[in-house]
């Protein structure tokens, strides 16, 4: 089973990507190909790094590679499950794939790209909730590729001045958005907020499904069941002790809010968090 074209839905971890992909699938009628970017999860990718570096000879040598299979279905995760031989459609979700998108975008023309975008403050708190997964956060790998550390100029001091882990994602989702955004032209392609109203979804979902979804479609009840229900992962069950998970669950403070909303506007990413509602939603 191959594919003429597929949907990329990319984003930071934590961002609501599982769930944007399960209200795209809200038909059942789509391939879903969950983090093929994943060292832990694919493993061709065992030994490059959690979040592959533009540039690197790994992008042609094995990642394109990598997703021409996905295409051709002579790979497939079985993270979610088996293959659907009756798919209408490819969905390829990946958590890492900002970094590489443009190089990718360009070497695979028939990717379809979508984004979806949380506040970085709550990324980088969701993240601390979930500390026994495996999270990028090595800034000093960042700063070793000439080409991200050209493009940030001075702002390079923010990811050499700290070493608090809720800074580090916060830094993590900000690069990655910055240096995604210095290659991609933003009107390329649907940018979502998570969450996002369900008018807003249903005009972007009509568009990235092409035939394959009606405007009667996303009215459905089946539509509103998918838009209204959240990934499990979204609230995780912490075990244990109540009183001590009290005391251990990451808060969000004044403080972190803060540094967070003095990143977004230091990389210029005001615009992608606090973006005016696309235009076809109050239609």
């Amino acid at each position: 089973m191959s594919f003429d074209s597929a949907i990329w839905m990319l984003s930071d971890g934590r961002s609501g990507s599982t769930w944007f992909a399960q209200l795209l699938d809200f038909q059942g009628q789509l391939q879903l190909e969950h983090e093929p970017i994943h060292r832990t999860f694919t493993p061709q990718l065992a030994s490059e790094p959690l979040l592959p570096m533009p540039g690197s000879p790994a992008v042609q040598q094995t990642y394109v590679p990598l997703f021409e299979a996905i295409r051709s279905g002579r790979f497939h995760g079985d993270r979610f499950g088996p293959t659907r031989r009756a798919a209408r459609g490819l969905l390829i979700r990946d958590i890492h794939g900002l970094l590489i998108g443009p190089e990718m975008l360009r070497a695979c023309p028939w990717l379809r790209p979508v984004m979806i975008v949380r506040h970085p403050a709550d990324v980088a708190l969701s993240k601390l909730a979930l500390a026994h997964w495996e999270w990028f956060d090595d800034l000093p790998l960042l700063l070793r590729q000439p080409r991200i550390a050209d493009q940030l100029g001075p702002l390079r001091r923010h990811l050499e001045t700290t070493s608090d882990p809720f800074e580090r994602h916060v830094l993590v989702w900000a690069v990655s958005h910055h240096w995604f955004f210095s290659q991609v032209d933003a009107d390329s392609l649907p940018v979502i907020r998570y969450p996002s109203n369900r008018a807003e979804l249903g005009a972007v979902a009509l568009a990235m499904l092409g035939p394959l979804a009606t405007p009667q479609d996303v009215a459905s009840e089946a539509f509103y069941r998918a838009w209204a229900q959240r990934s499990l992962t979204d609230r995780p069950q912490l075990g244990g002790n109540p009183f001590r998970r009290l005391l251990t669950t990451p808060r969000l403070s004044r403080t972190r809010r803060l540094y967070a909303e003095r990143m977004i506007d230091a990389f210029g990413l005001r615009w992608l968090v606090e973006a005016e509602p696309l235009a076809l939603a109050a239609e």
